[in-house]
């Protein structure tokens, strides 16, 4: 069943899955039902979809370990799993005071540092604190983790690439593009031909990170291959297009290809809506890069009523105070054009500078964006 899902094969992975929990209850063997439980619950979260009913699986799973052998293992792999679960549901301060939590007891209970539970589990609490904004912590985290897990398991192991592609991450957070670089493709050759979705997120990345250098012809490139890709392993009405469809659309933006830019970033709202209904937090992305289109089009007042909709799911959510600043200057932009708005734009744009300010220097670009947009008028 684990390894049906690596290859996102989940129609086996969970009829696997559901027969070890049914043999684990039939034979009396608490801690097998318990695995079982929660490589459904993994699988839940990987289709993204029923997170609800991956914690009920999880609280399942806690009991029926309670009632087996003690395993400290098999907490903290069901404690880290909820985190997951937690991730995914944008709820990152109870992902990470859970694994923290769970860390805290593992050691107590005599688990050593290079355990490779405990490694995953540190790895989660890392990508939590960056999730968070704490870049900096993270990097430290995924710095010592990573000689451990080489040292473990080879330098050629799908973990390492993991551990690269969370470095990489954190590089690009902190605009150090040529470090972020040099881990994305070590991740990449660790992918290649062995596991095509997370090649697939790997080459995302590099085309985000392109973006954001101004290379917008490689990003192009590599965003159109993820594209291909991706359409050809999940289909043309995967949920799983809308962030490509979305970085496209920007990156066709940024290059003044105003009509191919709307197509994708209307395409990637509509796969997310049609998945997961209009409430749904990722749609802010799409929405933002819809409102700079309007505006792009001289249409300020469909720029503002596309921007309130991401306005309202950003407040709504526990999101990256630099993501919330976006959004609050995209739309103090959109509403300047309408003399009674004034004071509300002017607002935005300074809630929008404080929240930058805080972040520090991985915000900075954006930061002197909107310090000079207010200067310009009069904030």
């Amino acid at each position: 069943g684990r390894l049906a899902l690596q290859r996102s094969a989940f129609d086996e992975a969970e009829a696997e899955l559901r027969r070890a929990v049914t043999l684990g209850l039939e034979g009396g063997l608490l801690d097998v039902a318990a695995e079982g439980l929660l490589g459904l619950s993994s699988l839940h979260r990987e289709r993204r979809e029923g997170l609800e009913h991956a914690t009920v699986l999880l609280d399942v799973a806690r009991g029926l370990a309670a009632r087996g052998v003690p395993s400290p293992v098999l907490e903290l792999r069901i404690a880290a799993e909820q985190a997951r679960v937690d991730r995914a549901q944008r709820r990152y301060e109870a992902a990470r005071d859970g694994l923290q939590q769970a860390l805290a007891r593992a050691e107590a209970e005599g688990l050593e540092p290079d355990h490779s539970s405990v490694v995953t589990a540190r790895n989660d609490l890392a990508a939590n604190l960056m999730a968070l904004g704490q870049i900096d912590e993270a990097g430290r985290i995924f710095d010592e983790l990573l000689p451990r897990v080489v040292a473990a398991k080879g330098p050629e192991h799908r973990s390492v690439g993991t551990l690269l592609v969370n470095l990489g991450v954190v590089a690009h957070n902190q605009r150090r593009w040529d470090v972020a670089v040099e881990h994305y493709r070590r991740a990449l050759e660790l992918y290649e031909g062995h596991d095509a979705r997370r090649a697939d997120d790997v080459r995302f990345r590099l085309g985000v990170l392109r973006r954001e250098q101004g290379q917008l012809d490689d990003a192009v490139a590599l965003l159109e291959r993820v594209l291909d890709d991706r359409t050809a392993r999940l289909g043309p009405e995967h949920a799983d297009l809308a962030e490509v469809l979305e970085a496209l659309a920007d990156v066709e933006r940024l290059q003044g290809r105003v009509d191919p830019a709307l197509a994708h970033a209307r395409r990637a709202v509509a796969l997310l809506e049609q998945a997961h209904g209009p409430d749904y937090l990722d749609l802010r992305a799409p929405l933002v890069t819809l409102g700079k289109l309007e505006l792009t089009r001289q249409h300020p007042e469909e720029a503002t009523q596309i921007l309130r909709r991401a306005h309202a799911l950003v407040t709504a959510s526990e999101v990256d105070g630099v993501v919330r600043a976006e959004v609050f200057f995209e739309l103090a932009r959109a509403t300047l054009h309408d003399p009674d708005a004034r004071t509300q734009a002017l607002s935005l744009a300074r809630d929008a500078a404080t929240l930058l300010h805080e972040a520090g220097e991985r915000a900075e670009p954006m930061r002197r964006e909107v310090d000079a947009w207010l200067r310009e008028h009069g904030g």
